[in-house]
């Protein structure tokens, strides 16, 4: 893959889908395709997920700066695919533990978290950058620290999640919402 030799970009694990891809397309172009349908979806699933790892996390790009060559809406419409999305969730977390990235998160109690979800995308695979910002690993959206993601918060995403996250922790809710010095007057 010339984007690995020449560019010197490490594509981790997605090498092997991409080339997998690479291979697919020229079957198709150049021979008659003999692929059950499963195995080419399962294909272009692989391929998307280490497309947007490429966007978001190898060239620190956003897919809105290629509009040109595909449409919000065809992103949006690989996103509502089930079988997409999962995989991508799942090579987030592989991604995240293979890497060793500091997943950042609400402590509500002694090594008790709760994820913090993104105000974009809604997903909770925030981490820590080396310059002490912060990332969310799913859409690629990056923020200086954390006091940012909460003021770009307009939907009230983290703190429906958090409210509905502790309200399953009766227990953690109560203390929390019943303050002692408040409660001593």
């Amino acid at each position: 893959m010339r984007v690995r030799n020449i560019c010197d970009i490490d594509l981790l694990k997605y090498h092997g889908a991409l080339v997998n891809l690479a291979d697919t397309r020229n079957k198709i172009q150049h021979y008659e395709v003999n692929e059950e349908a499963e195995v080419l979806i399962a294909t272009i699933i692989s391929a998307f997920s280490a497309i947007e790892h490429l966007v978001y996390h190898a060239l620190n790009e956003r897919f809105e700066n290629f509009e040109s060559i595909i449409a919000p809406e065809q992103i949006t419409t690989l996103h509502e695919d089930k079988e997409a999305y999962i995989k991508r969730k799942k090579d987030i977390s592989d991604d995240i533990c293979s890497q060793n990235l500091s997943k950042v998160s609400f402590s509500y109690s002694a090594n008790k978290n709760i994820s913090i979800p993104c105000p974009k995308c809604a997903e909770i695979f925030l981490i820590q950058t080396q310059n002490d910002a912060v990332k969310f690993y799913y859409c690629g959206t990056q923020y200086q620290n954390l006091q940012e993601i909460y003021l770009k918060d307009k939907n009230c995403i983290i703190s429906d999640t958090m409210e509905r996250e502790l309200g399953k922790r009766k227990t953690i809710l109560k203390e929390l919402l019943e303050c002692p010095e408040i409660n001593a007057f």
